[in-house]
């Protein structure tokens, strides 16, 4: 348990720290690269649009040095927080964003940020200075802003939010002298008089009390061992379970885009300092929670995951979301999967989804039972079956039972090697492809040969596959096509894709039979586990996907569609020229991200497990005979009618042409 959740965490922290990687702006310097995440631009409402600057590039190299710190020194992640980093240092250096100096929410994670890395003496002298400078020579806090034009002065006493900066800034600097300790002490001063009889009545007094507690929490645990303090906590967290993570931030903007007036002041995100509260509270006073704690933090790190990509959100606060993220996962792992299993598993992407439910833990399957195969041979058979990825070939095999006489089993028709799976009713071929439908190998040429050398009723094919739908399904679950999608048959446009691609149904007689096959689809003691059978839209293409970058574009495209996978595109056009019956089952093993081997035999398994319970059916075996007589008619009709073609044409007198036998007189 403790492995799993160590790859699941470590699987998120890379998903978070790769949206953040990929929102990245590249820019030539004249010495080197620099990335930068956060200028300002408006639209002609005034909106803001796109932020690529000093915020915005602090969150985003502070989120990335915690991957650093925590996981090791992953080569793209370095890369894009060394880049990062210089940007900030050149800003600093030149005072590009000088307007930012004066704002301590600004300013003190930027110099946060600039400690990820040993400053040079006169920058670490500089940061010191500012800090020191900053702060209210009576409360002991820091200000919202350090000159105080747009604010009030009553705002320039202290506030909790600038003070948990500017005490986090000062401990980022190594080798504080004296001044340093002696403004910590007084920072710490002001957020502990903020405690004092503090019971979470308003906004005000709700931020004082989460500021205390996530100082003290990481840096004075020792505080909190009065009964007092405890108490203090236990009722915040029950006065307000759940803060809108939003902070009331309001600009005005006229039609030039410029700031005309703020309509509200606080930049305190209360929510998530009241989820990193809620976690640690979890893990050092349990006792003093009630039993509605952990659904409260279950529904705050579902406001996290949803606002991290909310078109609503600007751009430095998506990404300040994204660093709150990786903060948490790297902290509290273990108390958020106790708590709410994998809520945070959706995906973190630039594009905003309908539904971002969590990943699903459960695993359906059906017990591995090989079947009873007939003795002898078939020379002929009535369907093929299929197969690309070598995990599924073997698992036919041995939910047929014939794994351990292979030998005896393989039937060859028009060089293309057949295994006889030796149902008793019909007569079942499987064969194998490459993975993919294009090429010599490919699913197109291989089905196209073994329907000229076999003359099937149908092909099916069967397998794994990725799911596009993990609120309404479980991995082991089937998908079972009834159209498919060419998904990479596109009009590739300069701000958008359009799809362009077929949508082809499955049809025939045996595609009822399926149907009405997966009531009767007994799991001998296993009901409450049965895999549940997906019919819809399943996606084709060449590609493996393994993104969520990916497969968020290919749901923004197709959100009907309830899977993906790589071979159906060539299935479908080979029987289609022939003339012959197509169907497409597979098991879900994945979320086409994250892709390991582990649920994939699980899922060929549910899936061949289905079609061999469909196909090997006495009521199917009159329907199969009709067929193969009704073929056998027309090919001897055909080859009949060839013979006349070639007769009459070697005839010397076309005109007394040789009758057909069906109109000879008997």
């Amino acid at each position: 348990m403790r492995q799993a959740t160590a790859s699941w965490v470590s699987f998120l922290r890379d998903t978070v720290a790769n949206t953040i990687c990929s929102t990245a702006q590249l820019r030539a310097d004249s010495k080197s690269f620099l990335c930068q995440w956060g200028e300002y631009a408006f639209n002609e409402q005034g909106a803001n649009i796109e932020q690529f600057g000093v915020h915005g590039t602090t969150e985003a190299v502070l989120a990335l040095g915690r991957m650093l710190d925590s996981a090791g020194q992953p080569s793209h992640f370095a890369a894009r927080f060394d880049t990062g980093h210089a940007s900030l240092c050149k800003w600093w250096k030149s005072k590009e964003h000088a307007d930012d100096f004066v704002r301590p929410v600004k300013l003190f994670p930027w110099i946060v940020a600039l400690a990820k890395k040993p400053m040079p003496a006169p920058v670490a002298t500089k940061c010191r200075k500012m800090l020191l400078d900053s702060q209210n020579s009576d409360s002991g806090g820091w200000p919202f802003a350090i000159r105080g034009e747009d604010l009030p002065a009553e705002s320039q006493k202290g506030e909790v939010w600038p003070t948990l900066l500017g005490l986090q800034a000062l401990r980022s600097l190594a080798g504080g002298d004296a001044a340093v300790k002696k403004a910590v002490q007084r920072g710490e001063a002001f957020l502990r008089g903020n405690i004092v009889g503090n019971q979470a009545e308003n906004d005000a007094s709700l931020v004082a009390a989460l500021g205390f507690f996530v100082y003290a929490f990481s840096f004075r645990p020792n505080w909190l061992v009065d009964k007092d303090v405890e108490d203090v906590l236990s009722h915040v967290l029950r006065k307000r379970p759940t803060i809108p993570l939003e902070p009331s931030l309001k600009y005005l903007f006229n039609p030039q885009g410029s700031n005309k007036k703020k309509a509200s002041y606080c930049t305190v995100p209360a929510g998530i300092l009241h989820l990193r509260v809620a976690l640690a509270a979890s893990r050092r006073f349990p006792h003093h929670l009630d039993g509605s704690t952990p659904k409260h933090i279950k529904d705050q790190l579902h406001l996290l995951a949803e606002s991290a990509y909310s078109p609503g959100v600007e751009g430095f606060r998506r990404l300040g979301h994204y660093r709150a993220a990786v903060d948490l996962l790297t902290e509290y792992p273990a108390e958020i999967c106790a708590i709410t299993g994998r809520c945070l598993a959706v995906s973190f992407s630039d594009h905003r989804t309908s539904d971002a439910p969590p990943m699903p833990t459960e695993v359906r399957s059906v017990e591995l039972r090989p079947r009873k195969p007939r003795n002898e041979n078939r020379d002929f058979a009535d369907v093929l079956i299929l197969t690309a990825a070598d995990v599924e070939y073997v698992t036919a095999l041995e939910v047929a039972g014939i794994k351990e006489e292979l030998s005896t089993r393989r039937v060859t028709k028009g060089r293309i090697p057949f295994v006889d799976l030796g149902f008793e009713h019909c007569s079942v071929w499987l064969f194998q492809c490459k993975q993919g439908s294009v090429g010599p190998r490919g699913s197109q040429a291989k089905t196209d040969a073994a329907i000229r050398a076999v003359k099937p009723t149908a092909v099916v094919a069967v397998g794994i596959a990725c799911g596009l739908q993990p609120g309404k399904q479980t991995m082991g679950d089937l998908l079972c096509a009834d159209r498919i999608g060419l998904y990479e048959v596109v009009r590739e446009g300069e701000l958008e894709q359009t799809p362009r691609g077929e949508r082809p149904s499955s049809a025939g007689w045996l595609a009822e039979w399926f149907r009405s096959s997966q009531h009767d689809w007994a799991i001998d003691g296993q009901n409450e586990r049965r895999p549940e059978l997906h019919w819809g839209l399943v996606l084709t293409g060449e590609k493996l996907l393994d993104s969520p970058k990916a497969i968020e574009k290919l749901k923004s495209h197709e959100p009907e569609a309830i899977g993906a996978e790589m071979e159906a595109a060539g299935v479908y056009a080979a029987a289609t020229i022939h003339k012959v019956d197509w169907h497409l089952f597979k098991g879900i093993c994945d979320w086409g991200m994250g892709k390991d081997k582990k649920h994939q035999r699980t899922a060929a398994i549910n899936a061949f497990d289905f079609v061999f319970h469909t196909l090997d059916n006495p009521a199917l075996a009159p329907l199969f005979e009709r067929t193969r007589r009704s073929n056998a008619k027309h090919d001897q009709v055909a080859e009949t009618s060839t013979s006349v073609r070639r007769a009459v044409a070697k005839s010397p007198h076309p005109r007394e042409s040789p009758r057909h036998p069906h109109f000879e007189k008997k």
